[in-house]
């Protein structure tokens, strides 16, 4: 009786694992097809199958294609390079096309990038540009981080929200405890 009940679970993981392959290759095909929803699907796929190489192609793809999340994922790929020196070039030129499309994650990263001077000397102007973008896009790390450059007195506050409207921003929807900014 366990053999029986052993060899049908082993066909039926055989049966099924065709089905998810060949949905991983349609997603593939669809995705340089020109879909970003497929590009998702194949990230996600290439992704639990532990493949971090072609899961970022897919999302450099789907960045590609105008997904505004795909280009901050593969940004910080580039920024964040596990194996090897960080590409900040490629991520800058990737974070900005997300942070055109309103992708306030990019508009953070490239705060960041700016902040640290890691292409060119750091440029406190253009990462508060960065984060004040962001924060415009309700990210709250974006108003946490624009507020921490105007407290240290590292950007003129001229131009910029007042402290009092970033605090009043990040700490929306929280209650009084919470919000110790």
């Amino acid at each position: 009786m366990r053999k029986l009940i052993a060899l049908s679970l082993l066909g039926l993981s055989l049966a099924f694992t065709p089905i998810a392959a060949s949905a991983g290759t349609k997603a593939a095909k669809q995705c340089y097809g020109g879909d970003k929803r497929a590009c998702s699907t194949a990230q996600r796929e290439a992704s639990r199958a532990r493949n971090k190489t072609k899961a970022h192609s897919f999302d450099y793809k789907a960045c590609q294609l105008g997904d505004r999340y795909a280009c901050n994922y593969a940004g910080n790929h580039y920024m964040n390079a596990r194996n090897g020196k960080p590409d900040y070039l490629k991520a800058r030129w990737l974070l900005r096309k997300g942070c055109n499309m309103n992708g306030a994650g990019s508009c953070v990263s490239l705060g960041d990038i700016a902040k640290a001077g890691n292409i060119v000397e750091p440029n406190f102007d253009l990462a508060a540009d960065y984060y004040q973008k962001a924060c415009a896009l309700n990210s709250r790390s974006g108003c946490l981080r624009l507020l921490n450059l105007i407290r240290s007195n590292s950007v003129p506050a001229a131009g910029r929200p007042s402290v009092k409207d970033l605090r009043a921003k990040m700490c929306a929807g929280k209650k009084r405890s919470q919000c110790n900014y």
